[in-house]
């Protein structure tokens, strides 16, 4: 028989998931921070979500666990699966059902009228019957209000409650809804929403294929409505976070800080995402990587949120990637690339590509691209895809500079009989 637990805690299976689909290459004795039997209970669990992705291999450490998933033939996200498989207790998924039922086609009812109702049409006729008090049921009425399946109104001093009219999901369900759930799931934040509504259904073929799917963004989906809820509150955050490298080298426990969210970045070309926040104890921007943040507490409102905003604003101007640098000075960067006359297409590379630089035209076969960025570092891979026609390169930091052109000559060394007019 599968094994078919369900889960308490996502965080948890995010380590491993992260663990067996992103590194893939370490053993149960590698896999740090985790007891050996932690360990098997959450990979037969991973193997009932996903086991026609799970692969098995034999190396010098040992047996090693990883996800083989090849996003250019997979629809939809099958790490959803995880998000799909929460556990909840006996109390909350009973008092979910009494509460369907008495509101169903009645009449408004008092909380008073409720509670009445649940012990005595309900729970009388159990030997040992489940207790609620007030501040449960009219917490689940709160949220219930909230995520619009229940709708609270005023009779005199008193709310009443009332079910909302329930809409025939399945029957909604046009081609132009259903082209806009299979866009949704794969691509905006916190897809599980479209998935969910995806799983009522017929089972079909995504109308969709993607040249980049980054499926394991799925994972980071928790964090970030946090996150949003931070922001639109404009709330200070408490954030914990974990490289899996760097820590687990240094035997550390991680980082906490706090800070003040300001905006998330999602990079189109690695599929990270990235949370910039103000920093409180250095008092500076930062990024930080989402699939790094293991937690993250709401703490209490910031007076100071949108003078602290604004001051991003004009920061992200200088901002080519997701860094900050040391957020004290901006470095330049200059180079000159010359093309020939059949290779116009570059100039407008350089133009659509500039983000927050600026491209000058020199001559007919010769353009210059200018920025001012706080992290000249992260630059430097789209810098060399134009390395063949880059004939003058200045940067303000000059140890990057000659990093740069050690790169080129290591090249032109290596490849000396195949290059030509470099």
């Amino acid at each position: 028989m599968a094994y078919k637990e369900l889960i308490k805690n996502y965080s948890k299976i995010r380590n491993y998931l992260k663990e067996f689909f992103i590194y893939g290459f370490n053993s149960r004795g590698n896999v740090g921070r985790k007891s050996d039997r932690s360990y098997d209970d959450e990979k037969r669990r991973i193997t009932s979500w996903l086991g026609d992705y799970v692969e098995e291999d034999h190396g010098p450490d040992g047996k090693t666990t990883a996800l083989s998933i090849d996003v250019r033939n997979v629809g939809f996200n099958p790490l959803y699966r995880a998000w799909k498989s929460a556990s909840f207790t006996d109390k909350d998924i009973t008092l979910h059902f009494i509460l369907m039922d008495l509101l169903a086609g009645k009449e408004k009812l008092s909380l008073t009228e409720i509670i009445s109702s649940i012990y005595n049409d309900y729970l009388s006729h159990f030997a040992k019957p489940l207790e609620f008090d007030e501040s449960t049921i009219r917490k689940k009425l709160a949220e219930y209000e909230k995520e619009g399946i229940v709708e609270i109104s005023k009779e005199g001093n008193k709310s009443v409650y009332t079910l909302r009219d329930n809409i025939n999901l399945v029957k909604q369900y046009q081609e132009g809804l259903q082209n806009a759930l299979d866009f949704a799931s794969e691509i905006l934040p916190a897809g599980i929403i479209g998935s969910t509504l995806l799983d009522k259904m017929e089972k079909h073929e995504n109308t969709f294929s993607f040249k980049h799917h980054y499926i394991t963004q799925s994972m980071d989906s928790e964090i970030m409505v946090i996150l949003f809820d931070a922001m639109k509150q404009k709330r200070w955050i408490q954030i914990q976070s974990y490289n899996e490298r760097k820590n687990r080298k240094e035997n550390s426990r991680g980082t906490q800080v706090r800070a003040i969210p300001l905006k998330i970045l999602s990079s189109s070309q690695t599929g990270r995402q990235y949370l910039v926040a103000h920093v409180l104890k250095q008092k500076k921007l930062k990024s930080f990587r989402l699939d790094n943040i293991v937690e993250i507490k709401l703490l209490e409102p910031c007076n100071e949120y949108d003078t602290v905003k604004k001051r991003y604003k004009e920061a992200e101007k200088y901002l080519w990637g997701a860094s900050f640098g040391d957020f004290e000075n901006l470095e330049t960067i200059e180079f000159t690339v010359k093309f020939k006359d059949d290779e116009e297409h570059i100039y407008q590379r350089l133009i659509r590509e500039k983000r927050c630089g600026t491209v000058e035209r020199l001559s007919k076969n010769e353009a210059r691209f200018f920025a001012e960025v706080w992290d000249a570092h992260e630059m430097l891979t789209w810098v060399r895809t134009f390395i063949m026609r880059i004939t003058e390169l200045h940067i303000s930091d000059k140890e990057l500079e000659e990093h740069f052109w050690k790169d080129v000559r290591e090249m032109k060394e290596n490849y000396k009989d195949i290059l030509y007019d470099f």
